[in-house]
């Protein structure tokens, strides 16, 4: 007699709450063939452009530029990429394009001392460019927006540069003044 008693104990924790949700439920549907009425849409207020010139973590780049090019123009300067800030937000942000440009340009390093080994010269920009093309998995952490990387043939190294122009666009655009 227990083991029925149990039986109906989990028959109807089972199947109760089943019943009790359709208990008092008299909609019923006018026609099931008639396709049921959309909802109407919501409004969507305007969206500005998605596209934020700024933002620039966990974006790639394969675009290096040739230093020997730059030295001429007075827009462009090489930065140096040490880590800067006095609090812990602008710390890890300087962390962060430190970081970038210094792990990033790693693979092309390689090559590049591969090429003296081989060689016993620094491989020329077009050759750089050329090995870019061949090894398309190669790819840099982009920099700041300003910032670009750029090939000193001379010294076999890839540094960061930063375009003072757009980097003071930028500036008045977003109303900060960015160091």
């Amino acid at each position: 007699m227990s083991a029925l008693c149990s039986w109906r104990r989990g028959f109807g924790i089972a199947i109760g709450p089943a019943v009790l949700c359709g208990i008092g439920c008299d909609i019923k549907p006018s026609n099931l063939n008639e396709p049921a009425e959309p909802a109407p849409a919501a409004a969507v207020p305007d969206q500005p452009d998605k596209k934020d010139d700024v933002a620039v973590i966990h974006k790639t780049t394969r675009e290096i530029l040739d230093l020997a090019e730059l030295q001429d123009d007075p827009n462009w300067a090489v930065v140096d990429t040490g880590v800067t800030g006095g609090d812990p937000l602008t710390q890890a942000q300087s962390v962060y394009f430190h970081a970038a440009a210094t792990l990033s340009p790693i693979p092309i390093q390689q090559f590049v001392q591969q090429q003296r080994a081989l060689e016993g010269t620094t491989p020329t920009y077009e050759e750089v460019q050329q090995f870019m093309e061949q090894n398309p998995g190669v790819t840099l952490r982009q920099q700041k927006p300003w910032q670009k990387y750029a090939y000193d043939a001379e010294n076999g190294t890839i540094v960061v540069v930063e375009d003072k122009a757009e980097k003071q666009r930028i500036s008045e655009k977003a109303g900060v003044e960015l160091d």
